[in-house]
């Protein structure tokens, strides 16, 4: 995964994790909370008087990638540059929070196609009373297909202009000290330039969820979840799944923590006539789906062994059953140089549309190690190589196998921040 991506999701998404602390809140250590936990009360704004903030930020990642399409043959070597500048705006009261987070991605490169100037934008809104919260999220993405795809979407091409935005509503209720019901929501669309390659698609999400407080160091969680998918462009593809699952999060000290949860969903789909096949309706099926995290913060190390299932849309006119395990290890070694690991393992599992039968499975391996050095409170570098072994197979009446792929990625990054100005 390239820097492009880790900025949009580390910076972008820290604000909304943020403005939504529903798990870390609620959850904390009897050393890090003076009183008898409750639920948390998302969005709730500074403690303290009115506050805004204007922040930013500009990076210069210099890439060099031996595959970045991950073909199994005929790979050309990529190397250029992206400056991405950035700014947040944060507006913060006792009972309200917002920020917005523009950045934006000159890329130089190369190969054609390669070269695109992109767009990202990330809002929060937030709002809390006594007894009620409520959340609203919104994400718009522009920019291509070499930076917007997953490594599950089943295509990898370049150039290709892609736009997406979502929504996300969430209102909870604080029932008591240590009940509280929220009710979560998303709306998501995504549209590409090209629906030859690609397929437009959407996405709805319904998500009702029951909070208990065990003790200061437990509480549980039992959640519902309704999720549509459909296609936009080409022929009619539509998922629905629904179903639940149980969770369960625990400090086991003041260094360690586990949380997890697990639960099924029943999915219906259904497809439109593709040439030559027929239209046909596919029998509901039970899926498992969890995530699970361990997760250790020291004074020096900070380490997360994660693993989940879960359905997730693809491009493809399908829904990939997409199964991940993470590893992740941030070393201090002084107050401004830190080692970096990160390892994953991805398994996706999806249908084929055009194939009537035909299943897809791919395996994916990254490796990642980095060092970073802070040279002033404004100045920092990074240097990282990034790892990745793609495995594709296709299986029907007759079986695939592909060759498989293999890239090496080296990313050199200049991060300084210039002005932050607070009112």
């Amino acid at each position: 995964m390239r820097f492009v991506t880790r900025l949009k999701g580390g910076l972008a998404w820290a604000v909304v994790a943020a403005a939504c602390p529903l798990w870390t809140a609620s959850a904390q250590s009897p050393s890090q909370s003076s009183s008898q936990p409750g639920p948390a009360t998302p969005g709730a704004g500074s403690p303290g008087p009115s506050s805004f903030s204007v922040q930013t930020l500009l990076t210069e990642t210099v890439e060099y990638d031996t595959n970045p399409l991950m073909q199994p043959t005929g790979a050309k070597a990529l190397y250029g540059s992206v400056t991405s500048p950035q700014v947040v705006l944060t507006s913060d009261t006792p009972s309200e929070h917002a920020a917005l987070t523009l950045l934006m991605n000159a890329n130089e490169f190369n190969l054609a196609n390669y070269g695109s100037e992109d767009g990202h934008a990330t809002l929060n809104l937030a709002a809390s009373s006594a007894h009620w919260s409520g959340t609203l999220g919104g994400t718009f993405d522009y920019d291509t297909t070499r930076t917007s795809e997953q490594t599950s979407s089943g295509v990898e091409v370049a150039g290709v202009r892609h736009a997406a935005g979502a929504v996300m509503p969430s209102l909870t209720y604080n029932a008591t000290q240590v009940d509280q019901m929220t009710l979560a929501g998303s709306f998501s669309e995504t549209r590409y330039a090209n629906t030859q390659i690609y397929t437009n698609y959407l996405q709805g999400v319904l998500t009702p969820t029951y909070t208990r407080v065990l003790d200061q160091t437990n509480l549980i969680s039992l959640s519902g979840v309704a999720r549509h998918f459909e296609t936009r462009t080409g022929p009619e593809v539509q998922f629905n799944d629904f179903g639940g699952n149980a969770g369960w999060k625990s400090l086991l000290s003041e260094t360690w923590s586990l949380n997890g949860d697990i639960g099924a969903i029943r999915r219906i789909s259904d497809y439109s006539a593709v040439p030559p096949f027929q239209p046909r309706t596919g029998a509901a099926v039970w899926e498992l789906t969890f995530d699970a995290n361990a997760a250790y913060k020291g004074l020096q190390d900070t380490f997360s062994l994660g693993a989940s299932r879960a359905p997730t849309p693809l491009s493809v006119r399908s829904e990939a059953d997409l199964t991940r395990v993470t590893l992740s290890e941030a070393h201090q070694l002084t107050q401004t140089l830190e080692l970096d690991l990160a390892g994953s393992y991805q398994f996706s599992s999806y249908s084929g549309t055009q194939k009537s039968g035909a299943y897809i499975q791919k395996n994916y391996v990254t490796a990642n190690p980095q060092v970073q050095y802070h040279l002033t409170d404004t100045v920092s570098f990074s240097l990282s190589y990034n790892y990745r072994r793609q495995q594709s197979e296709t299986l029907g009446s007759i079986t695939q196998v592909y060759n498989p792929a293999t890239g090496n990625s080296v990313m050199f990054v200049v991060s300084f921040a210039p002005y932050r100005k607070d009112w």
